[in-house]
């Protein structure tokens, strides 16, 4: 019959000892944290080189001009969207007077 001996610790230091940087769940553990300790300090980066101008004295002036230069614009650019827009309602090809694309019966 076999005796089974507890596991004690005088038992685990007699074992072969490795040090703790060989053992892989040590590392699946820290690359987390470490990752996003990384990721932390490259977006500070990016925000710090990449900062926004601080808003103009006259920000309020400005706002206030911004509807009288859209009006005196003519309003072509906005001509293709509401083709699109348009077409996607009514199925047929921009510029056609078609609204609904023909049906065959085979």
């Amino acid at each position: 019959m076999k005796t089974i001996t507890p596991i004690t610790a005088a038992s685990v230091a007699g074992s072969a000892h490795i040090p703790w940087w060989r053992h892989p769940w040590l590392w699946l553990v820290m690359i987390g944290p470490a990752v996003v300790v990384v990721a932390g300090l490259v977006t500070w980066a990016i925000a710090w080189q990449g900062a926004d101008k601080l808003v103009s004295a006259d920000y309020y002036q400005k706002g206030l001009a911004l509807p009288k230069e859209r009006s005196t614009t003519s309003s072509v650019p906005m001509l293709p969207a509401g083709q699109a827009r348009n077409h996607a309602a009514t199925g047929g090809a921009p510029g056609s007077t078609e609204t609904s694309p023909k049906k065959t019966v085979p």
